[in-house]
């Protein structure tokens, strides 16, 4: 979720924002990552590690594996 916006005088929808916030912080542990968006610098060099990471994840990497796999697999049987 991202806050931007709260003062836009949207009213009920400022409070709403501000209670779906203060949710999310109290739940923090139920998310794999943490951001806080203290130093601009910092959050952005963070966030674009958390998607680098998350790009290599093994799951998603399982298509692009099993190939390798497959060429040592037969390297072994052909040389044994």
């Amino acid at each position: 979720m991202v806050a931007s916006g709260l003062g836009d005088g949207g009213g009920s929808t400022d409070g709403r924002r501000l209670r779906d916030a203060a949710n999310e912080i109290r739940n923090y542990s139920a998310y794999d990552y943490v951001l806080i968006n203290k130093e601009l610098n910092q959050s952005d060099e963070t966030l674009a590690a958390i998607v680098r990471a998350e790009r290599v994840r093994r799951n998603r990497m399982e298509e692009q594996i099993r190939p390798i796999l497959e060429t040592f697999t037969d390297n072994v049987l052909k040389n044994t």
